[in-house]
């Protein structure tokens, strides 16, 4: 049953457990974790199988595709999956200007 709260309490709604158990019977959600194409520094270090430190190097340098967030203590960067993963596979276009 839903009941609103006294005068004193603030202005939320209360469901009790019963109430919530049915409405959870109704709408099943399916708790999966999500996939998120956008991966932290130590996320991405993990993904690339390097160290972090390593890897913001290689942002620094401009060897991996990175997205910087503003901060004002600290850099912050944000990789995007995809782009690591093109960034792992060889392009035609450069295994043909090798062997030119």
């Amino acid at each position: 049953m839903i009941r609103q709260p006294s005068p004193a309490q603030s202005r939320e709604y209360y469901v009790d457990a019963a109430e919530a158990a049915r409405f959870l019977s109704i709408h099943p959600r399916t708790l999966q974790p999500v996939m998120t194409e956008w991966l932290t520094a130590a996320e991405a270090a993990a993904y690339l199988k390097v160290r972090p430190r390593t890897l913001l190097l290689w942002v620094r340098q401009g060897r991996v595709p990175a997205h910087r967030l503003s901060g004002v203590r600290r850099c912050v960067w944000r990789f995007l999956r995809s782009e690591l993963d093109a960034m792992l596979t060889p392009s035609s276009a450069g295994a043909a200007q090798e062997e030119a």
